[in-house]
């Protein structure tokens, strides 16, 4: 069951949220008893609930595809994860605020769309029609970046993610903020309006990493395990000097460190179950405020000088837009997002075309 620190972290951190990352209904309710606030599902998730819960999801896709017999694969997991985050979401409704981040239930849009800012704008409005607790993830590409403008412009609620440098966080910030100023001037009520912009911690450190050991880098071993946390430090000082309406996230945590450094700072923290149960075993009373240590320069230095990419992930204009999707973190993030959820793709396939007889040869 835990030791039940998990709900005095608000206490101790009272600037820094923790939500959970999960579709499974179960570990929703973990964390809503927890006092925890809100909720992100990706495409890395979803498969997980499928794992999860085999028996109801495998349902569901039958029940989908006798009731739509025209739907193909992708569109029945596409029906049913929004008839599950529909269901899931209201289990939030009852700490909703419309004036801040609470009680809010995050989806990430088609990951295969992160080019094209018209397919980005259409799929928000189905998603936005799930409920009013509802904000759209949305890719920090060029295209993304026009799309979550106008998305806000709209009166909806938007999530920058699959960011692992400091321009696109920045980038993120303008576009997010310009949505809100142009709605603020042509008089349009901005409440129920929440904008946040994410970033992943463990896929660009490993993208660090795998430069360093596939190129024989000579490199100092802390400066390495720094990389991604002095990107995400610069990346939310300069978010909340910019542009502080927008929330700055973190997810995909690689180490405790990756959490520890953030800890007292204006965030949202969003974990996966087996850091929430590791959190719940873990006194915030021992933990201290991380966010204002900075990351030596010399570490900083030493990995821009050695890494190739890494400057364009530091730098406040290391990138112009029409770079993000070619960034090795952004590569890096979209492949894990789309091979995880081919997985699921397999699953709603097995439930329509079971297989017979198949053996362990190549047919």
């Amino acid at each position: 069951m835990g030791k039940g620190y998990l709900k005095r972290y608000k206490e101790c951190f009272p600037e820094t949220m923790i939500w959970v990352d999960s579709m499974v209904s179960e570990n929703i309710c973990y964390g809503m008893e927890r006092g925890l606030l809100g909720v992100t599902t990706s495409p890395t998730v979803t498969p997980d609930a499928i794992m999860a819960e085999p028996e109801l999801w495998r349902n569901a896709f039958r029940r989908k595809w006798i009731e739509n017999p025209d739907m193909n694969q992708f569109e029945i997991l596409w029906e049913c994860m929004y008839d599950f985050a529909k269901e899931r979401a209201k289990i939030l409704l009852p700490i909703y605020k419309d004036d801040k981040m609470d009680g809010r239930f995050c989806i990430q849009g088609n990951v295969y769309d992160f080019m094209n800012a018209e397919k980005i704008i259409k799929q928000s409005k189905r998603i936005h029609l799930l409920g009013k607790n509802f904000i759209m993830k949305i890719p920090t590409t060029k295209a993304g970046l026009q799309a979550m403008e106008e998305i806000v412009y709209e009166g909806y609620s938007v999530m920058a993610t699959a960011t692992s440098s400091v321009a696109q966080v920045l980038a993120a910030g303008s576009a997010l903020t310009k949505g809100l100023e142009r709605r603020t001037k042509e008089g349009k009520d901005n409440r129920g309006i929440v904008v946040s912009c994410a970033m992943q911690l463990g896929l660009p450190e490993s993208c660090c990493k795998g430069y360093v050991k596939q190129n024989h880098v000579q490199i100092t071993q802390e400066a390495l395990e720094y990389s991604a946390i002095a990107v995400g430090k610069k990346a939310y000082r300069l978010l909340l000097e910019k542009y502080p309406q927008v929330m700055f996230v973190l997810s995909n945590f690689a180490k405790e460190k990756h959490w520890t450094a953030f800890l007292g700072g204006r965030i949202i923290m969003t974990m996966p179950m087996d850091y929430l149960k590791m959190l719940d075993d873990t006194d915030p009373q021992g933990l201290k405020d991380g966010i204002d240590i900075s990351v030596d320069e010399v570490y900083t230095e030493e990995l821009c000088e050695k890494i190739s990419f890494y400057r364009k992930m530091f730098q406040e204009d290391g990138m112009k837009p029409e770079e993000f999707s070619g960034s090795e973190g952004f590569c890096r993030t979209a492949n894990l997002f789309m091979d995880i959820y081919e997985t699921g793709l397999m699953a709603v396939r097995a439930a329509m075309l079971p297989n017979p007889y198949k053996d362990d040869g190549k047919y």
